[in-house]
């Protein structure tokens, strides 16, 4: 598979299409000489001296193809395991096998026009100008165009690109199926991104990234080129274990694709389309069109001459290109590439030792646990010597030393055993700072890692607090719901809460808090408490976080629970309204209540009869609170009766019991009566005092003078004969006389002299 353009980053002044531009880029090479271990997520790179290559030797090569027998003169070459793809100048694209045969313009059903990109695998990849096409033989052949600068994969699996919003975008070769796990952001793979297997490797600001693409989870990341913020990074061809990239136009860095090491060196100009093999690097020299060999591990170099275009085969184990004759030739690399480098050999010491720590943290920040429990991973990556693999890592161990809260320094180091995690438990307010340090499975021993990872835990108390509450409810039952709501607030997280309350009795003594054994260490928000009428609860509560840090205890809420309604001490209406030339009175109904809580609002009610008709059935209920005060003025005519009854209500709704009526009566008119006078009527002997029209009475009351010069008289009411006045007195005086039926009559009043001296008349009022 060769390389194309599109895994470096482009550069302007490259024209699309053009491979000879792209390949006038190139890069220093040094042979690699320097090693350092690479843990994963993290690298340092140690440079060691420039070693200059050797001096190239030739490397023997086999024809494939010769000028003559080709159907044009070759301007591009493609290798795989098993097939030749040859590019000519009229951009028709031929293919054979390696051992020879006819040359073919159709692979997998496509006829092959357009400029020569790569091939894999049975996958040949075309350039046809606004987009590429793949083309491939496999389940009976199809293709399918692609984006420009589509990258084929190694192995044939995958392609991938670089979408402007999205960044490197993976699909399936014979389809347009987007692997959705690769979310990697559009700024990856912005300096160069290749795919080699299952692999994508991405390079950016100076990292090369290693990205399982079925899942999307990252295996590894190389810091190779350091914070530069270069626009100059290069990734090159990616193979195998290692990959290859170029920081800046500085020597290239040989990257491990096992996450083992990271090198520098190769001390030769390569241009920029290199290739790199297990253990080789395959480019052309920019001095002069020499395609040469560099060992990645010592000086060797071979030089295969002068070419115009070449590719190595899927197992980078030989190459094709085209030689200064324009022959297709192609050589065995198998003695370049290094055994050793898949071998296990290891007298290093881990290194690259880190903790990590997995909690929820507060506000204050990472290094502050909201919770005492957290777990502890220690990590380690095994080095082996160079180049062979590491063996591997045998056992991890942690320790910590502790600061406790309040206190300045730390203890003496605790060692937890043989564990690569632990899940620990530390008191609120301490600190624990952490290290690892690693065996491998030679028994080489690594030292503590030098920097520790600190975790303080929580200290700070939560601040809890209750809502305000009702001062008073209405007793619904034996035992009346009192639910109170609280919350608190943590600089971590609010565990959980504690409860405690008291009941006293109305005007009672205070009593004992209760803790009751369900409002401990709960969770809930909010608590009811079943509370007797005429009783008072206070309530109050306490949070704990995550911690264990308790808050103090808030202060009393407190509801009462009112189980009475108010009490009507006094309701009183004037009884009797003396007479009045204005012949209209306005009695006031007075009234007053008493609660253990206070009275809220009152509600009347009233009766009126009017003139002397009588009382009314319709007793019209006042909205609670319509009558402002505790007084009600009534307005009454003569003959009328009025009638008024109040209740009270307290705050929380209890109701008490209406009053009695309270009732008032206004005068009857005297010019009403036969022979009546004006405020009074003078009943004499033979002339009959009655009233002119019938009226509604129950009671018949009145006032008369007495006296020497008075006689007696009797009273009617219709027919029915009530009783008889005897105004004779010593002295004068004014008495009051009343007659009552059981039920109210509809009728006239008599009232009839029954002497020789009359009897005067005075207030007289008809109760209904």
């Amino acid at each position: 598979m060769k390389l194309r353009e599109a895994f470096a980053r482009p550069n302007p002044s490259v024209v699309r299409g053009s491979r000879a531009a792209a390949r006038a880029a190139s890069l220093t090479v040094t042979t690699l000489v320097g090693s350092t271990l690479v843990a994963s997520g993290a690298a340092a790179m140690a440079v060691g001296p420039t070693v200059s290559t050797q001096a190239a030797e030739q490397i023997s090569s086999s024809l494939l193809a010769a000028a003559a027998e080709l159907p044009g003169a070759a301007t591009d070459v493609a290798f795989t395991d098993g097939v030749v793809f040859v590019q000519v100048s009229d951009n028709a694209i031929y293919w054979r096998n390696q051992t020879g045969g006819e040359w073919s313009r159709t692979w997998g059903g496509t006829e092959l026009t357009g400029e020569l990109v790569a091939a894999e695998a049975d996958v040949v990849q075309i350039d046809q100008g606004e987009t590429d096409l793949l083309v491939w033989t496999r389940g009976g052949g199809g293709s399918r165009p692609v984006p420009s600068d589509t990258i084929l994969g190694h192995g044939a699996q995958y392609v991938g690109f670089l979408d402007p919003v999205n960044g490197p975008t993976v699909q399936t070769v014979t389809s347009d199926q987007v692997m959705p796990a690769i979310q990697l952001g559009p700024a990856e793979g912005n300096d160069g991104m290749a795919i080699s297997g299952a692999d994508l490797v991405t390079m950016t600001d100076g990292g090369v990234q290693f990205t399982d693409i079925s899942t999307g989870t990252v295996v590894a990341r190389v810091a190779t080129c350091g914070s530069s913020g270069t626009t100059t990074n290069i990734l090159g061809d990616t193979r195998s274990r290692f990959a290859f990239a170029s920081c800046n136009s500085s020597p290239p860095t040989v990257v491990d694709g096992d996450r083992i090491y990271v090198r520098t060196g190769l001390g030769t100009t390569l241009k920029a389309d290199f290739l790199g093999g297990e253990g080789f690097v395959l480019g052309t020299l920019r001095s002069a069109e020499e395609l040469t060999v560099l060992s990645a591990f010592g000086g060797a170099a071979g030089s295969l001459g002068q070419v115009t275009s070449f590719d190595l085969d899927d197992d980078a184990t030989a190459v094709a290109f085209v030689d200064a004759a324009g022959d297709v030739r192609s050589a065995d690399l198998h003695e370049w590439t290094i055994d050793r480098a898949t071998e296990i050999h290891d007298e290093t010491s881990p290194v690259s030792l880190n903790v990590t720590v997995d909690g929820t943290w507060t506000a204050a920040g990472s290094g502050v646990s909201v919770s005492r429990n957290y777990r502890v991973q220690g990590a380690a990556v095994d080095s082996g010597t160079i180049p062979f693999r590491a063996i591997g890592i045998a056992t991890q161990e942690l320790r910590y030393r502790q600061k406790l809260f309040g206190s300045s320094t730390y203890g003496d180091y605790v060692q937890v055993g043989a564990e690569s995690a632990v899940v620990t438990s530390a008191p609120p307010g301490s600190r624990r700072c952490w290290s690892v340090r690693a065996t491998d499975m030679a028994g080489n021993e690594s030292g503590w890692s030098a920097t520790e990872k600190c975790v303080a835990i929580d200290g700070t108390k939560p601040t809890a607090s209750v809502a305000a509450a009702p001062s008073a409810v209405k007793a619904t039952a034996t035992a009346t719901p009192v639910t109170f709501k609280y919350s608190a607030t943590d600089n971590g997280a609010v565990a959980s809460y504690d409860i405690r309350y008291h009941k006293d009795p109305n005007g009672g003594s205070i009593g004992p808090w209760v803790y009751p054994s369900t409002g401990q260490g709960i969770t809930a928000k909010s608590f009811t408490v079943g509370t007797g009428k005429s009783y008072r609860v206070c309530f109050s509560v306490r949070a704990r976080d995550a911690a264990g840090n308790l808050s103090a205890w808030t202060g009393s809420r407190c509801t009462y629970v009112d189980g009475t309604g108010p009490k009507i001490t006094s309701a009183a209406l004037d009884r009797w309204l003396p007479s009045t030339y204005d012949y209209a009175w306005s009695p006031t109904f007075r009234y007053a209540a008493q609660d253990d809580r206070g009275v809220a609002a009152y509600q009347l009610q009233t009766r009126f009869a009017q003139d002397a008709g009588m009382l009314s059935t319709d007793a019209p209920l006042w909205a609670w609170g319509e009558n402002k005060g505790t007084s009600l003025d009534m307005g009454l005519d003569p003959s009328e009766q009025g009638c008024a009854r109040v209740r009270a209500k307290d705050a929380v709704g209890n109701v008490g019991a209406w009053s009695s009526w309270r009732c008032s009566n206004a005068p009857f008119l005297h010019w009403n009566l036969t022979h009546g006078g004006n405020l009074t009527t003078l009943v004499q002997s033979g002339l009959s005092t009655v009233t002119e029209d019938r009226v509604a009475v129950r009671t018949v009351r009145f006032r008369y003078n007495a006296g020497p010069s008075s006689g007696s008289m009797k009273v009617y009411i219709g027919d029915r004969y009530m009783g008889s006045v005897n105004a004779r007195s010593s002295t004068s005086t004014v008495r009051t006389a009343q007659f009552s039926l059981p039920s109210v009559a509809i009728a006239k009043v008599r009232f009839v002299s029954s002497s020789s001296s009359p009897v005067r008349l005075r207030e007289l009022y008809f109760v209904r």
